[in-house]
């Protein structure tokens, strides 16, 4: 599908992996491990590289 709409419209100018996580908690009741995931998700995770 991807490939039929670059060939009909032409290649994206900008991509963007706008995907994200919050925590719904006070700074001080988060632990370590929910850092730990929002960071991954909301900065070293790239969906769909290749």
């Amino acid at each position: 599908m991807a490939r039929q709409i670059a060939l009909a419209v032409g290649l994206p100018a900008v991509l963007a992996s706008v995907a994200g996580i919050g925590l719904a908690a006070d700074g001080l009741e988060a632990s370590d491990e929910d850092g730990d995931r929002i960071i991954g998700v909301n900065q070293c995770t790239i969906h769909g590289s290749s």
